[in-house]
């Protein structure tokens, strides 16, 4: 096989590579995006509760503000409402589902801002997101990692073998076909990449 056609096989590697980044960025930012969506619902959800309980709790003190000879109307009688003093008196229990309630409103409003902030910065990078990775121009990158192996790695890699070396008088004792693009067979390379190998082979067992 000649160099050309060796770099023509590694660079389709690369650009497998580059999808797979793409299709990764892409899982995130959809992941993100429905965080929100879940989340908003959530906040929605307790703060119907809130209603409900606010409503519940100002029921009890106007039926005792009517009881009153001081009582003139409903709107009058509002104006001296006090939830947080009321409640804790006078409905105990709601109070109590009341104020639980609105903590959990306020942590997942915390929650909700920061997936808000993640949600801007996927779109921020989604913007420039295929002219950023093709900056990085990928081939270019693996290729300089390859010249960062030993020179007779490199030479056992360009015979189209795995590079396995170990000590001893026969220093590449593999001689399984080489992963294109990588230092291993597809056997060593799952033993001392595994990570690499789940990239290359499983995940696109999963896509079928």
């Amino acid at each position: 096989m000649s160099n050309q056609e060796t770099q023509n096989i590694q660079e389709k590697d690369y650009n497998k590579l580059f999808s797979l980044l793409v299709k990764k960025f892409d899982l995130h930012k959809k992941q993100s995006s429905a965080d929100v969506f879940i989340k908003k619902g959530e906040i929605s959800a307790l703060n119907k509760i809130i209603t409900i309980l606010e409503t519940q709790i100002k029921g009890k003190f106007l039926d005792k503000q009517r009881k009153l000879k001081s009582y003139k109307d409903d709107e009058t009688a509002m104006k001296k409402f006090n939830i947080n003093v009321f409640g804790p008196k006078n409905a105990p229990e709601i109070y109590s589902v009341y104020q639980l309630t609105k903590s959990n409103i306020a942590k997942e409003e915390a929650s909700m801002n920061e997936t808000v902030a993640l949600e801007k910065l996927f779109e921020l990078l989604d913007n420039n997101l295929t002219e950023s990775l093709k900056e990085l121009d990928l081939f270019k990158v693996m290729e300089e990692g390859k010249t960062n192996v030993a020179k007779d790695v490199e030479l056992r890699m360009n015979t189209g073998k795995c590079a396995l070396k170990r000590p001893g008088r026969v220093k590449f004792p593999c001689n399984n076909e080489l992963v294109q693009g990588e230092k291993y067979c597809k056997e060593h390379l799952k033993q001392f990449n595994p990570e690499r190998y789940y990239d290359l082979f499983e995940e696109s067992k999963e896509e079928e």
